[in-house]
């Protein structure tokens, strides 16, 4: 079954999911985040799709990784970065099953915005979204790779 690569806009929904009360629009007075604090806020850890109850894994040398339950049998692989205008950004590649071989897609390439509001809170804003949300203290952005293992189950089985 082939998988069709979940585009940032998607991401978007599945995070948004669960945090709709703390979206509003760009805090008054805010100004552009730290790209450093931006890194530290990120690195190490997984950000949760609880649309497909996976996620991506922001890890160390700026490698990127992403899993989906609903599509158990894939996996993404690629990088991130953090630009000098504190916007995350993602490189990754689906790959899936296909027979006897791999296929692959690439995802979109996603920038998610930052910026930080006069309280000191940093707040987020995904493309194409009009609206922004807390990243200090979102339940959905996890310390550690929760889903090491199912990734690495499938890139042996994958052969990648």
């Amino acid at each position: 079954m082939k998988f069709k690569a979940i585009s940032v806009g998607t991401a978007v929904l599945i995070v948004l999911n669960s945090a709709f009360a703390w979206a509003d629009p760009k805090p008054q007075g805010a100004k552009p985040a730290d790209p450093n604090v931006i890194a530290q806020l990120y690195g190490g850890k997984t950000q949760i799709w609880k649309g497909c109850e996976g996620g991506i894994y922001f890890g160390s040398g700026w490698q990127a990784s992403a899993w989906c339950k609903k599509h158990s049998d894939n996996v993404a692989i690629g990088t991130w970065k953090v630009d000098r205008k504190a916007r995350v950004c993602r490189e990754l590649v689906w790959y899936w099953p296909k027979g006897d071989s791999v296929d692959s897609e690439p995802d979109e390439l996603g920038c998610i915005e930052h910026v930080v509001a006069p309280d000191g809170q940093i707040w987020r804003k995904w493309p194409d979204d009009k609206e922004w949300w807390r990243a200090t203290g979102d339940s959905t952005l996890v310390k550690g790779d929760k889903f090491k293992s199912k990734k690495r189950k499938n890139i042996r089985k994958l052969g990648l």
